[in-house]
């Protein structure tokens, strides 16, 4: 079995040096119309003292991740600029804890099994007198809506449980009440067809981070310089001047490539002026990182939020390989096989035939292909992470012995990477 890693060589950044927190969070993207992400959901499970997960109550849960996330700075860090949904149970939604957060950015979502009360509805309505976004969660039938009439300003729908008879009517009193409607759980592309011929607003479920739009048969804007850089960057032994060699060839690529890294670097007062100057200042890992983004980058060409978690499953997986006892060589092949674990996705074919496309080394191509190897563990310890599946999560991360209460630390790491890592791209853009 892999070992945990406790002291770390210079130079590397451990998830240890963040406190280690006595809860699970994570975001679920919500998007648009457009495929663009509107908001994120808050998901959350509390650590019992023996580091295992186990549920609390919604009012526990509520209560908690409110106190963390102002121990935290916020849900700020964790919304890239964009509104928070967070479940309420009645308890504090009468008592008035929605107060608490910010009309501008948050939206009180009331769970399915609150009764629509008195005191429920009054509690509702003075939120959205006061400018708040109160949304309806799991809404299998028609009569939740009206039983809210005038109280809420969303419905979210429930799409395995909703029968399609009802959907119409559904519709119908939502526009009549002028409520705004999300499909949550949504899975398959069916179910999102559905949803968008009804006329949905927005749109929630594991399948929206695996777009239909992203199945194509050919690799989209992967140009010869592209392959050549990606055939350099995956051999597990660097060659600065054969980087050079591969960026120099595209100029568009090695403007990509230095504004990535000089903006990664300007924090550490340096200065890249040529690939090779990057190549040998900035680092073997970080060079990897930036040209993986970059390439990946051109092939997702304007699918920024697939482009958005495949950076995030990658750095979260690097932090978990930094927490390993296992070679260099092989703590590099970890933030690889993150980034590239949508490959199959983004071609619309099985993995082996995606990766098969690609210059992988024989680590990456098991991770990726057959699930074997420490890091295609750390993958899945990120996947099941990013969807919220907590029993998953600790059952993989026990195969590398990697304590529970890690991994929240190493989440929000990676989600603060990730935005900023996105947002240096749409300023180079």
């Amino acid at each position: 079995m892999i070992r945990r890693q406790h002291s770390m060589s210079s130079g590397r950044s451990s998830a240890s040096s963040n406190p280690q927190l006595p809860f699970f969070i994570a975001r679920q993207p919500i998007y648009d119309r457009y495929r663009q992400v509107h908001a994120y959901e808050m998901l959350f499970r509390g650590l019992e003292d023996t580091g295992e997960a186990h549920f609390v109550d919604g009012t526990t849960a509520t209560a908690q991740l409110i106190t963390q996330g102002w121990l935290l700075g916020g849900f700020d860090s964790l919304a890239d600029g964009r509104w928070v949904f967070v479940n309420f149970t009645r308890e504090l939604l009468v008592g008035g804890t929605a107060l608490l957060f910010n009309p501008a950015r948050d939206v009180v979502e009331v769970l399915e099994d609150i009764p629509a009360d008195r005191s429920v509805l009054e509690s509702c309505r003075s939120l959205r007198e006061a400018g708040y976004r109160v949304a309806l969660d799991d809404v299998e039938r028609v009569e939740r809506i009206e039983q809210f009439d005038g109280a809420v300003t969303m419905a979210k729908i429930d799409f395995t449980n909703v029968k399609v008879d009802d959907l119409a009517e559904i519709v119908r009193t939502a526009q009549v009440q002028r409520v705004e409607l999300l499909a949550e759980k949504i899975e398959t592309i069916e179910t999102l067809r559905l949803a968008e011929g009804y006329g949905f607003d927005y749109f929630q479920g594991y399948y929206l981070s695996r777009p239909e739009s992203m199945q194509r048969p050919v690799l989209p804007g992967l140009s010869p310089a592209h392959a050549q850089l990606l055939e350099v960057v995956t051999q597990r032994k660097l060659d600065a001047d054969a980087v050079t060699e591969a960026v120099q060839a595209d100029p568009s690529l090695t403007y990509k490539l230095l504004r990535t890294a000089n903006s990664v670097a300007y924090s550490q007062n340096r200065r890249i002026r040529t690939v090779h100057d990057a190549v040998v200042l900035f680092g073997e890992d970080e060079i990897r990182r930036a040209a993986l983004f970059v390439v990946l980058g051109a092939i997702l060409d304007d699918s920024n939020e697939l482009l958005h978690e495949s950076v995030t499953l990658a750095r979260m997986c690097d932090g978990i390989g930094q927490r390993l006892d296992i070679s260099p060589d092989e703590q590099a092949e970890f933030y690889m096989v993150g980034m590239l674990s949508s490959i199959d996705t983004l071609l619309g074919e099985p993995m082996a035939d995606a990766v098969g496309r690609l210059p992988l080394s024989d680590g990456v191509t098991r991770a990726l292909v057959r699930g074997e190897g420490p890091a295609a563990t750390a993958l899945q310890v990120a996947k099941t992470y990013l969807r919220a599946q907590w029993d998953d999560v600790l059952v993989e991360a026990a195969k590398l012995e990697l304590e529970s209460s890690e991994l929240a630390a190493m989440y929000l790491r990676a989600i603060a990477q990730s935005d900023t890592q996105m947002a240096q791209m749409a300023d180079a853009a």
